[in-house]
């Protein structure tokens, strides 16, 4: 049996911009429910929700506009090998 247990706390830090070839590092957390990642719809390219250091175009693909939800404690990237800036939008539920 599955439980979803509802979150207690929501962090919703600033806009995140990443270079291209670069990633945004999401630190472990012990206590969160809940990821939800957004790629902002003015970006130009996709960027890549990925394990810890996984390296270019490998992972899950968000294009612009999208978002995912991602329901871990372990820390992960999300990766920008599109050519450009992209920004993302993190909210956090603990």
């Amino acid at each position: 049996n599955i439980v979803e247990v509802p979150s207690a706390g929501i962090a919703t830090p600033a806009a995140d911009a990443i270079n291209t070839a670069t990633a945004l590092a999401i630190g472990a957390n012990a206590a969160r429910r809940r990821m939800s990642v957004c790629s902002l719809s003015t970006n130009t390219g996709s960027v890549f929700i990925q394990a810890t250091g996984a390296g270019a175009g490998r992972g899950i693909e968000l294009q612009p506009g999208q978002t995912i939800e991602v329901r871990t404690t372990a820390a992960f990237d999300v990766r920008n090998d599109s050519g450009a800036t992209q920004t993302v939008m993190r909210f956090e539920e603990t």
